[in-house]
């Protein structure tokens, strides 16, 4: 379960201000361990400001800081850690139908460690179709083992098309590489390929229904132990928008 609240102040033509706060739930109840795994409930707050400024017609910079808070709980037995990361993002035009943004910063966590934070991405928009390239480096929480974070790299591919005045297709590809660091013995990595599809019918301009797939590969590797499943979810959905 997530809860979020987000507010926005312009103070000029071209600069705003803007705060976010988040708060989530994540609980494991009745899930089975096995092979000595064992699953964290965990509780995360997420607390951002920031700002952007447009600097040209062609270009706009942002900047933000996050702090992240996250208790993890199995039993009697609990940990914390905390997040606090500063980044910049620089977007630009480059056509009326191609965009591009980089960003990058560093991240703070609670045990001591440092590390930097980077993305990047490319869009193509056009009147009924658009796409997505884009790569992300981030910290991420394990739910698994002693509820250490993990950095994570995701590189995603994704692409929205309207096939005819009522139909909507959209697909999705991404590769997410996890790693936490450790001695020999305790070194973990986990890597996951998510692709899936929709196809969406607009029966009017607030109300659609959508049947979707979805199919994840996941590997997890630690020392000499591997393990991987595979999971395969097709949702139908009922849908309303506004505004």
């Amino acid at each position: 379960n997530t809860g979020t609240i987000m507010a926005s102040y312009d103070t000029t033509a071209t600069t705003s201000l803007n705060a976010s706060y988040s708060y989530s739930m994540l609980r494991f109840q009745g899930s089975p361990t096995t092979q000595g795994l064992s699953l964290f409930n965990t509780t995360s707050q997420t607390g951002t400001v920031g700002g952007t400024a447009r600097l040209s017609d062609l270009d706009t910079m942002n900047v933000r800081y996050s702090h992240v808070e996250t208790d993890f709980m199995r039993g009697a037995t609990s940990s914390f850690f905390k997040m606090d990361s500063a980044t910049i993002g620089w977007s630009r035009l480059l056509s009326p139908n191609l965009s591009a943004q980089v960003g990058g910063g560093g991240v703070l966590i609670s045990t001591g460690r440092t590390t930097y934070l980077a993305n990047a991405a490319l869009m193509m928009n056009f009147t009924n179709s658009n796409a997505t390239l884009s790569y992300v480096r981030s910290v991420v929480p394990s739910f698994i083992g002693v509820g250490e974070p993990l950095i994570s790299d995701r590189l995603s591919l994704s692409a929205t098309q309207m096939v005819a005045r009522q139909w909507q297709l959209a697909e999705s590809a991404s590769y997410v590489h996890t790693s936490r660091a450790g001695g020999n013995n305790n070194a973990q990595t986990f890597d996951a390929l998510i692709a899936g599809g929709d196809i969406r019918y607009w029966m009017t301009s607030i109300w659609a229904t959508s049947l979707s797939y979805n199919y994840t590969k996941f590997t997890r590797e630690s020392g000499s132990i591997n393990t991987d499943f595979d999971r395969h979810v097709i949702m139908l959905s009922v849908i309303a928008s506004w505004g």
